[in-house]
């Protein structure tokens, strides 16, 4: 069940809009709300067992030290409402709990992402700080919470003993027959007692957690997709045709243009390259021709056939710096050391010491 949830979490996040900001949301929701499923399989029967071992517990004490068993009863109802406060207690902070966390993995992932930036331009302690006031905010509810479960877990090891006590208190106020034939059987059935008057509170517990999990996995689930505006027909020679396009993004509520009344067309069997200086939309017009960006309502895009999207990432071989420069072609020392000052590495490698000889990669 795990691994199902899991993949309907992941496919949900694959068809939301790429500015959605819940990439830390799917994370929490995949690693701890899921989690949640499993734990409650192992005390599902537990919650709808112990109710009635409880009951047959009592009608064995009723024949064992008569009233005495039954008026015990009174001494689990009065432990019900501090169960019932602690735990909705618990269920209003595992939902804070659930938010901060959220958070948390948003600004992690920011931070990660745009490593290079923040490194660049010396943001490291700002994000820190914002990092951490998050995580003393989600700690300080964690504080809370954990004190009304170990109140919850007080009560359920204090429980079986104030029943023990309360059968034979009444026993003896009531002046029933203490004696060897109805005690032994008598603490055979609280021991029989103890165990569902510790599970059910428990199981209800984690029936809490698990109503907070599916509400946030139902939450998520249900959050708009994306409508696809790409339109395949036949273009002749084109691979690509965008008409009229603008790419947008939403701030602070508002809809904002990044690109804006972009006409293009791709043709087929053709190299084209799109240059252009940073921030000038080039990943961007990549993402609007896969169907990963907002546009507007008029835009249009039309792709004939199908489309691979290879990322450019950096790749290494295990070997020296000269042979990922010729990557296996014959050396021409004119044509090499020209095509390594046009790529601006003379003075990288000469701060290696073997310079290009030097061995890189795993």
């Amino acid at each position: 069940m795990k691994s199902s949830i899991a993949i309907a979490i992941f496919d949900k996040a694959g068809h939301l809009e790429v500015d959605h900001g819940m990439t830390g949301v799917a994370v929490q929701l995949h690693t701890t709300d899921a989690t949640k499923f499993v734990e409650m399989a192992f005390f599902f029967h537990q919650m709808w067992s112990s109710p009635f071992l409880i009951v047959g517990a009592l009608i064995a004490l009723y024949y064992f030290v008569g009233w005495a068993g039954v008026l015990s009863l009174s001494c689990i109802i009065v432990f019900i409402p501090v169960q019932g406060v602690s735990t909705a207690k618990v269920t209003g902070m595992r939902r804070e709990v659930a938010d901060w966390a959220d958070k948390r993995l948003a600004a992690m992932g920011e931070l990660l992402f745009g490593i290079r930036i923040v490194k660049f331009m010396g943001w490291e302690q700002p994000l820190a700080n914002r990092i951490a006031n998050i995580r003393k905010n989600e700690l300080r509810i964690y504080k809370h919470m954990y004190f009304w479960r170990s109140v919850m877990t007080v009560l359920i090891s204090f429980q079986p003993a104030a029943v023990s006590f309360a059968v034979f208190a009444i026993a003896y106020a009531f002046d029933d027959p203490i004696e060897p034939k109805n005690v032994f059987p008598t603490m055979a059935m609280l021991n029989v007692l103890r165990m569902p008057m510790i599970m059910l509170p428990l199981s209800i517990a984690k029936m809490v957690d698990l109503r907070v999990s599916l509400d946030r996995i139902g939450k998520f689930l249900a959050a708009p997709e994306k409508e696809s505006y790409l339109k395949k027909q036949a273009l002749g020679d084109d691979a690509f045709q965008l008409r009229d396009v603008t790419c947008q993004y939403i701030e602070d509520g508002k809809t904002r243009d990044i690109v804006a009344g972009l006409n293009a067309s791709i043709p087929k069997n053709k190299l084209t390259i799109v240059v252009g200086p940073t921030g000038s939309g080039k990943s961007t017009l990549i993402s609007a021709m896969l169907g990963e960006s907002r546009v507007s309502a008029s835009s249009t895009v039309i792709q004939d056939g199908s489309v691979a999207f290879v990322p450019q990432e950096a790749w290494l071989m295990n070997a020296t710096v000269r042979d990922n420069i010729l990557m296996g072609k014959p050396y021409d020392e004119a044509r090499y050391i020209k095509t390594v000052k046009a790529c601006q590495l003379m003075a990288d490698l000469k701060q290696l010491k073997a310079s290009d000889m030097t061995e890189i990669g795993e």
